[in-house]
This record gives structure tokens, sequence and C-alpha cells, in this order.
């Protein structure tokens, strides 16, 4: 597991479990807008539940990578895409050195919304997936890295949570 976060940027599972703790039907989401993207309004009871999410993923996986981690405290649940998404760019100037995506949203050829990662100096692609419905990501945010996500063709759900975590430098900056 831990050779591909090293040495492409990511990891891929599928993990119906994790999502057992999101009551995504429930979720009250705010108004698009222009932007094309609703936030999920967090109540106390989402809170909770997200919370018990990023320690599962954290006990589950992240321990994996770096016994040592820490847990941040941005935690994101989205339906949708904004422009940034669109574009190639990397989050650990922003929020933490690594980051879990969970998809509760099947995506495919037809539908758009693949995920993609390249090397940032050499702007090879490594990888490009088009994630399915509880598929989890692992991404290390190293300068090394960066990732986009593809347009939707479709009008259609993409509901992903994201959870951030710190661990080891020496593991992101490669």
């Amino acid at each position: 597991m831990i050779d591909n976060f090293l040495s492409k940027g990511h990891i891929y599972l599928n993990d119906s479990n994790a999502f057992k703790y999101i009551d995504i039907h429930n979720v009250q989401w705010s108004d698009p807008g222009c932007i094309g993207l609703s936030v999920a309004i967090k109540d106390q009871e989402l809170k909770n539940q997200l919370v018990e999410t990023q320690t599962y993923l954290a006990k589950k996986y992240v321990k994996e990578i770096d016994n040592n981690y820490k847990i941040s405290e941005k935690i994101d649940l989205v339906n949708g895409m904004d422009k940034a998404t669109l574009e190639w760019h990397n989050d650990m100037i922003i929020v933490s050195n690594l980051c879990v995506l969970m998809y509760f949203d099947t995506m495919d050829e037809d539908i758009g919304g693949a995920i993609q990662f390249r090397n940032t100096k050499t702007k090879e692609l490594i990888n490009s997936y088009y994630p399915k419905q509880h598929d989890i990501i692992i991404m290390n945010q190293s300068e090394q890295f960066e990732h986009m996500v593809t347009p939707l063709k479709i009008k259609m759900p993409r509901k992903v949570a994201s959870f951030h975590y710190f661990v080891n430098k020496n593991l992101t900056n490669i």
C-alpha cells in the first residue's frame, strides 16, 4: 500500500464499511448556485458521523502509512464540482499532506468525473480513474503530485467526502 502512496501519489480501495457511519440520504445540502457545488450543511449529527468516519479511516488505513498520524479538523462533504476541481492542483499548501476521498456515487466514461493524477514536474499522467460507489482514494499531497477531475458529461450527483491528515513530512516531501 505505501509503495503506491510514495511512487504514484495515491491508493485506490473499495470499502463499503467506511460508508456506514454517514447517512447520506438525510444530508441537507446548500444551494449550488452558479458554481455547481453543493456543500453539506453540518448539523451536530452529521458532524459526529463525519468524525466517526475520519477516525475509522485513520485507524484502518492512515496508520498503515504512518502510525503517528495527526487528524486535521478539515472535513468536507460536497456534491458536484467547482472550477478549481477541474484544474490541476495540489491541496498540501491549503490543508494537509494526506487526504482520503470517499465516493458515494459511481462515475464512468459516459458520465465523466474521472480523477487524474500526474507528476508535477514532468506533467506525465500517472493514472486516470473513474471512481465507483464506496471507493476510497488515499492521496499523497506531496508537491511531486497533482490531481484534477474531468468534467461531468451528464448532470448527476457526485457526492464526495474528504478527510485530511498530517503524516510524517518525509513521506510527502519526496
